[in-house]
């Protein structure tokens, strides 16, 4: 799970880096395909190299603005409340890492709330 992780971040960096607006137009316009994914094909699942990529728009107003929101589903609560709008729901971003062979820890409890855990990937 840590290099579905790692390669995930590093996704999200290329992302973050060619989707930045510069000042110019204002985010989302003329959005086009950037590392595989678009709008209009928001997620792209490499099983060869366990990787998951996911379009992002990212919002400049978090630039100066603090938030807690890193990457929320555009269409969420949160949708706008983020540095990234991702245009993956949630249960396509999991069925994704699931088809790279990720599986749930199902880790997350009241005892490990202070700690680090980690997930899997499938044999």
């Amino acid at each position: 799970m840590k290099k579905v992780f790692l390669a995930l971040l590093a996704g999200l960096a290329v992302l973050l880096a060619a989707c930045g607006n510069g000042g110019g137009a204002p985010s989302g316009a003329g959005a086009k395909t950037v590392a595989g994914v678009s709008r209009g094909n928001p997620l792209l699942v490499n099983k060869e190299q366990k990787t998951v990529t996911v379009y992002t728009e990212v919002n400049g107003k978090y630039f100066t603005t603090p938030t807690r929101h890193g990457v929320v589903f555009k269409d969420g609560s949160n949708g706008d409340k983020a540095i990234l709008k991702a245009w993956v729901s949630p249960q396509d971003f999991y069925k994704a890492l699931a088809d790279i062979g990720g599986v749930p820890g199902n880790n997350v409890t009241l005892e490990t709330k202070n700690a680090v855990v980690g997930g899997s990937l499938s044999p």
